[in-house]
């Protein structure tokens, strides 16, 4: 198992959302991967909700305020706020993924173009060099 942040796994997360969209011969791999993860991100996501209950701003029947482009409101709790959202981005997690050999990502035998930038998160970690 490796230890990852939580911001980083967001990253990861995404990279692997990609990869899944390319419908590569790695599917197996990529899904298993993405299974290992969402518990986490679920739990993420419950953590930051926490925190926008706690410090957002809420009118008269209880729902969060926004503004007029849509973001929300904290009314002098901001840095409150931003304090628990780093505190959960930098939270530790345990992760042990499944890797996958560089020459895996293919489509029926031929290597797939991939976007270099969009699986930088995944590089040494999720796909590593290799050869079957």
């Amino acid at each position: 198992m490796s230890k990852f942040k939580n911001e980083d796994l967001l990253r990861i997360n995404a990279g692997l959302v990609y990869l899944s969209q390319q419908n590569t011969d790695a599917w197996m791999k990529v899904g298993r991967n993405i299974k290992k993860i969402k518990p986490l991100l679920i739990s993420f996501q419950e953590s930051h909700t926490e925190i926008i209950e706690k410090y957002a701003s809420k009118g008269d029947d209880g729902n969060v305020l926004k503004g007029d482009e849509g973001q929300i409101e904290f009314n002098g709790k901001a840095d409150e706020a931003d304090k628990a959202w780093d505190k959960l981005n930098n939270e530790v997690v345990d992760v042990s993924f499944v890797q996958i050999l560089s020459n895996e990502i293919t489509k029926e035998g031929k290597q797939v173009p991939l976007n270099a930038i969009n699986l930088e998160p995944l590089l040494d970690i999720v796909i590593i060099d290799g050869e079957e």
